[in-house]
């Protein structure tokens, strides 16, 4: 397993909401951004922790997979915190409808863990500006790996 598989399985997840279309969610893709589209979800590494499990290889990684939102902003500031908020509850509950990440290899479990306002708040891509926010996700996966000592 690894961090690529997760952030895989992540975006799965969030592509089987019908709130998201396909082009809306990306990994470490911010090409839809100079898109135009209304709302984007991008993910990206937020990096992990590790413990060992037993001395005979049994290791649990805690992965972070941030997921970076992106509402279009036109005139309407307050029309950009509706998509938002709809595309943050969308994230939060499709991992939570999904905590094993539907099996994912060695997931044992995923959750959104934490989220807020990016800095920066707005983003211009061109002529289109975005509000953003994220989502923290931690998956917590289970591997054991033959020592080789």
């Amino acid at each position: 397993m690894s961090y690529e598989v997760v952030e895989l399985a992540v975006q799965t997840a969030i592509r089987a909401s019908s709130s998201f279309e396909d082009e809306e969610v990306s990994v470490g893709d911010w090409k839809p951004l100079a898109a135009g589209l209304d709302k984007v979800c991008i993910l990206e590494y937020g990096g992990f922790t590790s413990r060992v499990e037993s001395m005979g290889g049994g290791y649990t990684t805690f992965w972070t997979v941030r997921a970076n939102l992106y509402a279009r902003y036109l005139d309407d500031i307050g029309l950009a915190h509706n998509v938002l908020r709809d595309a943050r509850q969308v994230v939060i509950n499709q991992i939570r409808g999904f905590p094993s990440l539907d099996g994912a290899a060695g997931v044992l479990f995923a959750l959104p863990r934490s989220g807020n306002w990016s800095d920066p708040q707005e983003v211009q891509i061109g002529n289109v500006s975005y509000l953003r926010e994220h989502v923290n996700i931690e998956v917590e996966e289970q591997e054991t790996v033959t020592n080789q000592e």
